[in-house]
């Protein structure tokens, strides 16, 4: 059970870090201009849930559950799901050759 506690908290974590930027970004829209649903961001949500469920599969064997309770292994799993997809989007940022 608590393999897939830690699962579920590694792709919950990844898709929280992942989906983190677009509610900043519908947030901070101006009361003026509302923000308004393109449904190419279904798209894109979809292809991020899919994406995340990828990471989750590829991160899962490297995560070593806690034999502490389902809460404390599922907060470290969460944790350890969105460094670890913000490192992967840090080190894409780092490693994309800008052209300026």
């Amino acid at each position: 059970m608590n393999e897939f506690i830690a699962f579920l908290g590694i792709l919950v974590g990844v898709l929280i870090r992942t989906m983190v930027p677009a509610l900043r970004k519908a947030l901070e829209t101006s009361p003026e201009e509302p923000f308004k649903w393109n449904h190419r961001y279904t798209v894109t949500a979809a292809s991020a849930v899919i994406l995340a469920f990828l990471v989750a599969i590829m991160a899962y064997p490297r995560y070593a559950p806690p034999e502490d309770g389902a809460l404390i292994t599922f907060i470290e799993a969460l944790g350890f799901g969105a460094g670890l997809n913000g490192l992967i989007n840090e080190a894409s940022q780092w490693l994309i050759l800008s052209p300026s």
